[in-house]
């Protein structure tokens, strides 16, 4: 309500852009910190796929599949 009578600077929209950016660092960081080369390789396949077919559910299909068969082959 009142930031809609503010103008922002173009600084201040930059930051704004580069929040939902930082939101998901901040989240996924951590638990890559913890869980390793499973974790790792599956953020590699979610890019990778996300990358190659710009579909979000193929993309967490194929991340969720790499953290699997890494996890069951002992990685």
């Amino acid at each position: 309500l009142v930031m809609a009578r503010v103008p922002l600077t173009p600084w201040v929209q930059r930051m704004l852009d580069a929040l939902p950016g930082c939101v998901i660092t901040a989240t996924i960081v951590p638990v890559l910190a913890r869980s390793g080369s499973p974790a790792l390789l599956g953020v590699a396949a979610v890019v990778a796929a996300m990358a190659w077919s710009r579909n979000e559910f193929l993309a967490i299909a194929v991340g969720m599949g790499t953290v699997m068969a890494v996890r069951a082959f002992g990685l």
